[in-house]
Order: structure tokens, then sequence, then C-alpha cells
């Protein structure tokens, strides 16, 4: 018998190799012959601990149900504040939610997603028996998604010539009402807002002279701003002239009504 370490080397190599044909693995995931449900069908998702909501875009809520709607990776959370209940929709792709909207009717949601050629799906959620289906899908998307907007129906879109302003980063948008019906707002995250008109094309721009814009809501007569440190300013959406910028809402904790003077209320 040789005790030389070469040869016990060689041995341990001999042992390992014949135990490799003994791993033990995982169970198929997939249907078995004898016609099995896989594992996935047995699993159910009860609920989801967290969130990925990066931005206002990420979050929603039907004003009617008060259901609220919001991402956790791959998966969109509809929870029912009501019930205290949750349902989910998986996206197919594994791609991670950036963005969501409800219509007004709170028929369907868009999702947006990041990664390579991500999609903008519409899910119907009011499928009988399911929490949401997939009734559409819209490509030709080459970068991460970070915004979209709430319409009753899903509408096919094409790419805005954005100019000198291409490398700006588009962190919120909005549709036109009324006379200005064919014109689509954006905000840039630098602090502008910008119009595009019918053609697609970047029709005309403003500074909000702050140090980052972070949402958008428009009306017929006016454009609200939602800026940095708590400032709001309103613009009209036919010229984008400045109108106003409105009060700062108090601080936490401040009692406004031991306010000595009116400038407590209008300070901005």
């Amino acid at each position: 018998m040789c005790c030389c370490g070469k040869c016990n080397q060689v041995a341990n190599i001999m042992n390992t190799s014949s135990l490799a044909g003994k791993v033990i693995r995982a169970p198929s995931l997939k249907r078995g012959k004898n016609g099995e449900a896989s594992l996935g069908e047995k699993v159910k998702l009860e609920r989801v601990l967290g969130l990925t909501v990066s931005s206002n875009a990420a979050l929603d809520c039907d004003p009617d149900t008060e259901l609220v709607v919001y991402p956790a990776g791959c998966t969109v959370v509809l929870f029912n504040p009501i019930k205290n209940r949750q349902s989910h929709l998986l996206n197919s792709s594994r791609k991670t939610i950036t963005c969501l909207a409800l219509s007004p009717d709170g028929h369907y949601l868009v999702t947006g997603e990041c990664g390579h050629l991500p999609l903008v799906r519409v899910w119907d959620l009011h499928e009988e028996g399911s929490p949401g289906v997939q009734v559409a899908e819209l490509p030709s998307h080459k970068y991460g998604i970070n915004c979209v907007i709430k319409e009753a129906v899903p509408l096919m879109g094409r790419s805005a010539i954005l100019g000198e302003q291409r490398n700006n980063y588009f962190c919120d948008v909005a549709c036109g009402h009324g006379k200005t019906g064919d014109s689509t707002y954006a905000i840039t995250k630098s602090g502008l807002l910008c119009e595009f008109n019918n053609r697609r094309l970047l029709d005309k721009w403003v500074e909000l002279r702050t140090t980052s814009a972070n949402c958008i809501a428009l009306g017929e007569n006016f454009i609200f701003i939602g800026c940095a440190e708590g400032i709001v300013r309103c613009f009209t959406p036919s010229t984008l002239q400045f109108v106003t910028t409105l009060p700062r809402t108090h601080y936490l904790g401040v009692d406004v009504a031991q306010g000595l003077s009116i400038r407590y209320c209008v300070y901005i």
C-alpha cells in the first residue's frame, strides 16, 4: 500500500469523479409524465412585502374603488385597503416594472418596464376569475420606460423629435385638453416644461427656475408643475406663459392657526 502524496491525490480525484453521478438534483418544475401539476401551479402568491416605487409615475390609485396599484420588481401589486387584501399581476418577461397608470374608469392598467427592448403592456382588470389579463403590448422602445399616461383606451404612439433637448431626462408627461388637445406636455428632471405638437416636434419649452421638476398635472386652463422644495409653478397651456407660484404648504407639525401674520400663509 502506497502512502505517498501523489497516489493519495489521484485517489481523491477518482473518488470525486465517481460521486459526480450521484449529485441530487432539484425536482423538475415541468409537468410530470403522470399529468401532475407543476410546482408553479401549486404555489400561490399571497402577499408581497415591500415595493420598488422610484417616482410618482410608479404609483396610482382608483378614486372610485380606492384600489392602490404599485410595482414590486416584476410584479404589480393591486392592494385593496378596505379588505386589506392583495392581488398580483406577474410580468411574463420578468423585467422590472418602472411605471404604471390606471385608466380613468379603472378598467385598464398600463405598465412600463426597463431592460433591453422594453414593452408597454395593457391589462384588463375586470376579467372574470382573474385579477387581470394582458390584452395588448406596445413595442418599438429601445430603452427603459419612465412614464405612461392615463387614457381610457390604449393608443399606438410614435417617438418624439426632441431636437436640442434630446439629452434631457424626461420624468413625467401629460396630454392636452380642449383647445390644446393635439399637444403633449412633458417635464425634464433638470427643470424644463416642453410642449410637443401633433407632428411630434418639440414646439416650445420654458425654464421652471428650480433645481428639479417632479410631476405635472394638466387641465384646460392651467398646467401645474410640482418642483423641488415644495414649489408648485402654474402656466397657461396654449403659450406656456408663467401665471403664478402657489403658496408653499406648511411644514409637518406646524399649527397654522398660531400664525399672527398673513405672511405665514402666503410666504413663497
